[in-house]
């Protein structure tokens, strides 16, 4: 059962990075239903909720910070950080944070290089990369 939680979090990411690179939103029907999804198969594993639920505490801080500086950051990328966030933990959301926030922050001094300043870019695609390097590197012994 945690296989398909991993499953249906990878298909989420992805259909989630598409839609931000094409039009610069997170459509709320996506997130919704991955949540809802999320939440039944963690009932189901009879899995520990409150762990989960801790998972979804960066999201609702950058949710916070979004509202605060008028969507410096985006309301629906801290809505996929607190889902993504339920589906995999605390700690593991940390780090694949912290792995999101280096790519785009690599990006944005690229982008400052070439002098391409005020330039948006999406961060859902980051978190799926991340989210994708945090995976293997667990299968596979990673940096740990």
């Amino acid at each position: 059962m945690k296989m398909v939680l991993v499953l249906l979090t990878l298909f989420y990411l992805l259909l989630a990075a598409c839609e931000d690179l094409r039009t610069g939103a997170m459509d709320l029907r996506l997130f919704t239903g991955f949540t809802v999804f999320a939440l039944l198969l963690s009932v189901i594993m009879h899995d520990n909720i409150s762990y989960r639920l801790s998972g979804c505490l960066p999201g609702a801080f950058l949710l916070l910070v979004a509202i605060g500086t008028k969507e410096q950051i985006g309301k629906g990328d801290a809505l996929v950080v607190m889902s993504l966030g339920f589906s995999a933990g605390l700690a593991e959301i940390m780090k694949i944070l912290f792995a999101a926030w280096t790519g785009a922050f690599v990006t944005a001094v690229f982008l400052l290089i070439r002098r391409k300043k005020n330039k948006r870019f999406a961060f859902i695609p980051f978190l799926a990369v991340a989210y994708y390097l945090t995976l293997f590197s667990g299968l596979y012994g990673g940096l740990q």
